[in-house]
């Protein structure tokens, strides 16, 4: 009986009927294995899911759900954050001026910095204001020459020839007469033909004669040349107004007033500089005054002087000078700016009134700091009448800047003052800035005979 069941066991049929078996429990065993890893995948899908929608990882373990159960997936949060309200002209169109300053500073710039000198900055849709934002600034460098010069830039305008020029610079006023001897050198020799001179050239043969020539007999500042320091970085770091760690800033040109420090600065590259190197040159000039004003808002009796207060700078590229400002507000914004240009030609030849242009862009700029001196003076100076007419303590002393560091927001005022004491300095503040404001409204260059226009055309058509 057992060999016919082992002859059976062994038969063909039965051999086959064995696979079938076997390969129908692998092909069961496979297919529920598949079944459980696509299933666990589906879960980890919808986890994960929901956790880039939540914000925040899962704390449960994914729990299987039985096939009969039908699983709830979240829908993703669709609602979108809330729009920044787009700013319009309305919006600023009847706003105070150091308002209108601060509105597109919040919406277009950063760190309190309007940069009216970069291009596309501000929405095409504000043009017209940014127009009466310069205009109230004065943004336009002021030309400005006495009759004399006047006449002779006229006349070298006019010339035909290096003959002519030589011949003019005997009946002119010592700096101009500089500049032209300097520039008849130059071209009688050509050598600004050449593009492959490279800054130290261009300090010795042009920049020395063409510019710092025109600072040279004023006594109210000394010329720094060639990688000097800027003081007012020192200033400020004395004040314990800046981290006390940054770094001297090296500039190639300084105006140095011993009352006042730095009132102005120029950085010179050669035509061949790389424009990154222009550029880091400009981003310097920007950073330079925004120290300037900082430092002079630390030091001047009242808030409301700083809108009187302009610095200068310049950035001197190959034969091109370019001349940038900047002001502060008293909300404490910054507006930067291009206010003038100026070319020197390689050659005489048809481009002796771009030559006129540049003299008397810098003669206007010599001007132009002369006056930043001036209302410095009767800022501070009006501050010491006041103290002598009233018998007062001058308010440098008793009210300055200088000795305290900016609050913390939110702080509290915390020394106590009795209501006449109070109504003692409202008046002596009302008194000096009036009669500040009332000076420097004044002020003008007429009264040293100088005739003015803020474009070249116009200055000729006098």
């Amino acid at each position: 009986m057992r060999n016919n069941v082992g002859a059976v066991l062994a038969s063909k049929p039965a051999q086959v009927a064995f696979e079938k078996r076997r390969s129908g429990e692998l092909e069961e065993l496979y297919g529920a294995h598949t079944k459980n890893s696509v299933y666990q995948d589906k879960i980890t899908l919808v986890d994960s899911t929901n956790i880039e929608n939540n914000a925040g990882p899962s704390t449960s373990k994914p729990q299987p759900v039985p096939p009969n159960k039908k699983r709830t997936i979240s829908k993703p949060n669709t609602r979108s954050k809330k729009k920044t309200k787009r700013l319009e002209v309305r919006d600023i169109k009847h706003l105070s001026f150091d308002q209108k300053i601060h509105a597109l500073v919040g919406n277009f710039c950063s760190n309190n910095i309007l940069n009216l000198a970069s291009p596309g900055l501000i929405p095409e849709r504000f043009k017209v204001e940014i127009q009466k934002i310069k205009k109230e600034l004065e943004i336009a460098l002021s030309l400005a020459a006495n009759e004399q010069e006047r006449q002779l830039l006229i006349q070298l305008s006019n010339t035909k020839s290096l003959e002519d020029i030589e011949s003019l610079v005997k009946s002119i006023p010592l700096v101009p007469q500089t500049a032209l001897t300097k520039l008849i050198a130059i071209w009688q020799s050509e050598v600004l033909l050449n593009h492959d001179h490279k800054e130290a050239w261009f300090q010795m043969q042009l920049y020395g004669d063409l510019l710092d020539s025109a600072f040279l007999f004023d006594k109210n500042y000394n010329i720094k040349r060639s990688e000097c320091h800027a003081s007012t970085i020192k200033y400020l770091k004395k004040m314990k107004k800046i981290d006390g760690t940054e770094k001297d800033c090296k500039v190639d040109l300084i105006l140095f007033n011993h009352g006042y420090g730095d009132m102005f600065t120029c950085e010179d590259k050669c035509e061949s500089a790389m424009p990154g190197a222009v550029q880091n040159d400009f981003e310097k000039g920007n950073k330079l005054r925004e120290k300037r004003l900082l430092y002079l808002k630390s030091i001047i009796p009242y808030k409301s002087n700083i809108n009187h207060i302009e610095v200068l700078s310049a950035q001197f590229h190959g034969l091109t000078l370019t001349i940038y400002g900047s002001k502060m507000t008293e909300i404490g914004d910054i507006v930067h700016y291009q206010k003038a240009n100026a070319s020197i030609p390689a050659s005489p030849f048809n481009h002796l009134p771009q030559a006129a242009h540049y003299l008397l862009t810098v003669l206007s700029l010599q001007r132009n700091i002369a006056i930043n001196l001036k209302k410095l003076e009767i800022i501070f100076e009006t501050c010491l009448k006041d103290a002598v007419e009233y018998l007062t303590a001058p308010i440098g002393v008793t009210n300055s800047n200088l000795f305290f560091r900016e609050d913390s927001p939110g702080s509290e005022c915390s020394h106590e003052s009795s209501t006449n004491d109070e109504l003692e300095l409202e008046e002596q503040e009302r008194r000096i800035t009036e009669c500040i404001d009332q000076q420097i409204k004044n002020l003008d260059n007429n009264d040293e005979g100088f005739l003015t226009a803020n474009d070249w055309e116009s200055f000729i058509a006098k």
